[in-house]
């Protein structure tokens, strides 16, 4: 079986004027055009849409009124167009012969619920009558003004006498369960009563809804029954209640007589809200069809080659304003063959499917202070709690009517900011589910507020229960996995940071600097509900940002870093303040620049620094030096000896000083010695020290050793009696090298 949705309808709420059990006289409305004259869709005996010239055969005193037919229903199941200008549609192949799906069970009756009671089995052998076993079944729902049109159909393998089939309508989605392994096969999903105020008895919303429709061979005019589920007290039934028909003839065209040479049947007349008919002559048909042997029809793909028995077509429309039923919507399509037009009848094969007639869609918008969230996100703000909302719009396409049901909203994050994903599933719930009142197709909510507490990426969900009685289905954005536009960003904040160098100094006294941080945000709440309990916790569990703040020194004269240590970084961070000072001790003179970077606190509070490239002129400090005069005195000793003789001196003349006054006697020691070669000197030549002349073998007096020195000068001749020492030149030096001012 296959399908395709298509526009959705919505409930209206109406008053019901009379008892339950009179709705069928008193629900019709006037002034409504019959279902096969409203210019809408050809209800002529066969399938495709005619124009006037056409040679297609179909039913006599048929006016080909409508712009539609099943040829362009089918055509758009196939390959999803609208050519047939439907708002739903439902179009099924059915197994037929051998490895059919059939009804089978006592419970298995119209007049009972589904889910619990009815049974299918997919059969081994043929086990339905040739002229009952469905190939296809189709239906499609139109709007043409103010009215409400849906019509029906089926084709069958045989054409070998009457068959009876009923088409069901459900709000709710019934779905097939099974075969297990003997072929055995139940449904999931339940009727959707009528439901009328116990007080006023106005009725608030509509049930599933059945027509019965008994085709006879030949294409002699069906008798029609519309009927509405109901919780007990119907008509026909405990829970099926008569709205429409009787055992009367009821053909959208004229038909073949009753009985033999009797009068044609004429179709329903004007106004008239249902009808049916079945195809008089071989018509062809547009999907592929199989007909038996014996029917007058041909098999084929589809098109002028493959054609329905007399008979093997079948189709029918009704009114739904006329009967009171505007506005409704139906989830699931299926068509039944059955022993007779009896309600309790046993039903024999069916075919089953989505129709789509109603749909739902949900959009969300998220919102902060009453405006939609900008596409860059929203800031967490320095004291890091952010109201948010979202914005539900919900439409119920294809109808005007009224609806309700709740939507619950979930809230997904925080997540990463770079997150790609959505909240298709889990999150926390956001405040209780909220009531739906929607009118127009529409209905437009806002979720209580969630106050967020942490940056990161959020994701909103926003579940529509759907309005079961009126057969609006549920709805969801996001509805997959791959729309983020229920998404936004909470950003965290950029503080500032400003730092200020200390006075300038000179060398061997530290250097200074303190910073201001700024604009910082408190941190994410721990006690609410979500991830970490950020979502929706108290102010109280929130304390200032934390993290540190680290100095570094570059310089001297170069953005190069230092090396120097500073005292007091890194400093601990407690929110918004000014921090420091620290200090560092220059061992150069020059220009040195002090750089701080904070670390931020994630994920509310982004890292900062300041200064990196030594650019402000605010954080230079400049070191410089001092100069100072001292004097220390020093004397440098030195003698002079003459020798005189006889004749020319040849010897050795030594110098010896000694730090007494006595040349050792008192115990001095020699301080400096130097022996000079006399080589034929002439009597009378001076000979002197020559002290200082050899950096290496100096000796100076200074304040350390100042006091008593004396030379002791010894001369030995090589020719001539040599004098005796000399020790006669004796000095006392006393040096004050007092500098102060």
């Amino acid at each position: 079986m296959t399908l395709r949705r298509s526009a959705t309808r919505a409930k209206s709420r109406w008053t019901l004027l009379v008892t339950a059990v009179a709705i069928f006289s008193l629900a019709l409305v006037t002034g409504a055009l019959a279902v096969h004259d409203e210019g809408v869709f050809q209800l002529d005996g066969n399938a495709i849409v005619d124009t006037s010239g056409d040679t297609e055969p179909q039913n006599p005193v048929s006016d080909q009124d409508g712009d539609h037919d099943w040829d362009e229903v089918y055509a758009d199941h196939l390959d999803g167009t609208t050519t047939s200008g439907a708002t739903a549609i439902a179009f099924f192949d059915d197994e037929f012969g051998q490895g059919d799906d059939i009804l089978v069970g006592g419970g298995t009756k119209d007049i009972n619920d589904i889910g619990p009671s009815w049974l299918w089995k997919q059969t081994a052998v043929t086990s339905v009558q040739d002229k009952a076993d469905i190939e296809h079944a189709y239906a499609a729902q139109y709007t043409s003004g103010e009215d409400e049109l849906l019509y029906f159909g089926a084709d069958r393998f045989s054409n070998s006498g009457d068959t009876v089939m009923g088409f069901w309508f459900f709000k709710s989605e019934i779905a097939t369960v099974g075969p297990d392994a003997s072929g055995n096969g139940t449904f999931t999903g339940n009727h959707t009563a009528r439901v009328v105020d116990p007080e006023t008895d106005d009725v608030i919303s509509r049930g599933d809804v059945l027509v019965v429709a008994d085709f006879r061979s030949g294409g002699k005019a069906p008798s029609i029954q519309v009927y509405e589920w109901v919780t007990s007290g119907g008509s026909a039934s405990t829970h099926l209640d008569q709205i429409g028909g009787s055992e009367d003839p009821a053909g959208c065209t004229e038909s073949p007589p009753e009985k033999p040479n009797g009068e044609p049947i004429p179709p329903v007349g004007d106004g008239d809200p249902f009808c049916a008919t079945a195809n008089q002559f071989e018509v062809q048909s547009p999907w592929p069809f199989t007909p038996k042997a014996n029917s007058g029809g041909m098999a084929g793909d589809g098109g002028p080659d493959t054609l329905f028995g007399v008979a093997e077509f079948m189709e029918g429309g009704i009114n739904l304003t006329s009967l009171g039923l505007a506005d409704q919507c139906f989830s699931t399509f299926m068509a039944e063959t059955r022993a007779s037009h009896s309600v309790t009848s046993t039903l024999s094969d069916f075919a089953l499917g989505g129709f789509g007639a109603c749909e739902s869609g949900i959009t969300t918008t998220p919102q902060a202070a009453g405006e939609n969230i900008p596409a860059g996100g929203a800031s967490i703000g320095t004291d890091a709690r952010v109201p948010v909302t979202d914005l539900a719009e919900i439409e119920v396409t294809g109808t005007s009517g009224d609806f309700d049901g709740t939507v619950t909203f979930y809230l997904c994050g925080p997540l990463a900011l770079d997150s790609t994903s959505n909240c298709e599933t889990g999150g926390v719930q956001i405040g209780d589910p909220i009531d739906v009142v929607g009118t127009g197709g529409s209905a437009s909510l806002e979720s209580d507020e969630a106050t967020l507490t942490s940056a990161g990426r959020y994701c909103w969900r926003a579940e529509y229960s759907g309005d079961e009685e009126v057969g609006v289905p549920p709805s969801s954005d996001p509805s997959d996995d791959e729309n983020v536009s229920e998404c936004f960003k909470v950003n965290p904040v950029q503080p500032m940071l400003d730092t200020t160098a200390g006075a300038d100094v000179t060398l061997t006294n530290p250097i200074t600097d303190t910073a201001d941080l700024t604009g910082t945000a408190k941190q994410p709440g721990d006690d609410g509900i979500g991830p970490g309990g950020t979502i929706n916790a108290t102010a109280e569990s929130q304390e200032d940002a934390d993290g540190t703040i680290t100095w570094t020194v570059f310089g001297p004269d170069s953005c190069v870093a230092s090396g120097l240590t500073v005292t007091g970084s890194p400093a601990t961070v407690s929110g918004d303040d000014t921090y420091g000072p620290v200090s560092a001790t220059p061992t150069a003179i020059g220009t040195y620049y002090f750089a701080a970077s904070y670390s931020g606190d994630s994920p509310n509070t982004l890292d900062v620094s300041h200064n990196g490239d030594c650019s402000d002129s605010d954080q230079e400090v400049t070191v410089t030096g001092t100069a100072s005069l001292t004097t220390a005195q020093d004397w440098l000793p030195n003698d002079t000896a003459t020798l005189t003789g006889d004749t020319n001196l040849t010897g050795d003349l030594t110098f010896e000083l000694y730090n007494d006054g006595s040349c050792g006697d008192d115990g001095g020691t020699v301080q400096y010695d130097e022996t000079i070669e006399v080589n034929d000197a002439a009597s009378g030549d001076d000979f002197s020290t020559s002290n200082g002349s050899d950096p290496l073998d100096t000796f100076l007096v200074t304040e350390a050793n100042d006091g008593s020195y004396s030379w002791l000068v010894t001369y030995v001749d090589d020719v001539l009696d040599s004098p005796d020492p000399s020790c006669v030149e004796v000095t006392s030096i006393t040096i004050d090298d007092d500098n102060t001012d």
